[in-house]
């Protein structure tokens, strides 16, 4: 789905046992926003939204209804450590949305 005549772009990677997510994230959403014809959709903003103590299924599902509104998925480095990001990666998959694993593809 495009807005504003930009593509948007999914951003995936490891959260759980990391502390520095919410930075590298932002770091990502940025660098795709300066791409012309791109737009980034931050699942971190919107997951900052989510109860405290909700379960992890809540998250999952968030990121699934966003994926589905998206036209490709950037998967940040280490998201092969996430079972979250696998899950995502496995859905934009199923979905034919375009996979990229460096921002200088897209």
């Amino acid at each position: 789905m495009e807005i504003n005549n930009r593509k948007t772009v999914f951003i995936s990677g490891i959260v759980t046992g990391t502390t520095d997510y919410r930075k590298r994230f932002a770091e990502a959403e940025k660098l795709i926003n300066e791409i012309p014809g791109y737009i980034a959709i931050n699942p971190i903003r919107v997951h900052d939204g989510i109860p405290e103590g909700a379960p992890y299924e809540m998250y999952m599902e968030v990121s699934f209804a966003l994926l589905d509104y998206c036209d490709c998925i950037y998967m940040m480095p280490e998201w092969k450590y996430s079972p979250g990001a696998r899950q995502e990666r496995a859905f934009a998959e199923r979905h034919h949305l375009k996979v990229f694993e460096n921002l200088e593809d897209l």
